[in-house]
């Protein structure tokens, strides 16, 4: 019998624009992003594919963190550290591919605002791209030391396997950004 087989393939961070489809990517593909500045939204775009040949029916797309190894959480609207905000797009609006192609046909992802893409199939044998507009929280992060992960699960069970991990890295702030906060 065949089975779906789930796969986080690449990613890239975005600026936040006003059409996740056209804003600016930032870095390097699958590359661990050091120049993210807190409390600033970025889209991250993430390429998942099914590689089984069976359609994965209803899966709930979610965004988790990892800070520093102390394990995943969820990203929402509420969460700590890291957190799901609004974007330049609409949730459920249609995302096309940015990201490298694997030989394997393209359809639409989506763009998500809360953290989870919700009943989204998986068609076999296809690859997507999901969106979601988030933002590094300087209320529980400090910049300079904060190594974060990033990864979809189906509602917190692991997909099948993760070509890649989500990585990024909160830089030091600027000398005169450290020199006013010193100053206040």
């Amino acid at each position: 019998m065949t089975a779906s087989v789930l796969v986080q393939l690449h990613y890239q961070f975005q600026d936040d624009g006003a059409d996740a489809n056209t804003s600016a990517l930032i870095g390097s593909e699958d590359t661990a992003n050091t120049a993210l500045l807190l409390d600033t939204t970025y889209f991250i775009r993430v390429k998942l594919q099914e590689t089984g040949g069976m359609d994965a029916n209803n899966i709930n797309w979610q965004l988790e963190y990892n800070v520093a190894g102390a394990g995943y959480n969820d990203v929402t609207t509420t969460s700590s550290n890291v957190r799901s905000v609004t974007g330049g797009d609409d949730d459920g609006d249609a995302m096309t591919e940015r990201l490298s192609t694997t030989g394997q046909t393209y359809t639409n992802g989506l763009y998500e605002t809360s953290g989870i893409t919700p009943n989204f199939t998986a068609q076999a044998s296809l690859d997507f791209e999901h969106v979601y507009p988030i933002t590094f929280r300087s209320a529980e992060l400090t910049a300079g030391n904060e190594e974060i992960d990033l990864k979809i699960t189906n509602s917190g069970t692991d997909l099948t396997s993760y070509a890649v991990t989500i990585e990024a890295t909160m830089p030091d702030p600027p000398a005169d950004v450290l020199h006013s906060q010193v100053m206040m």
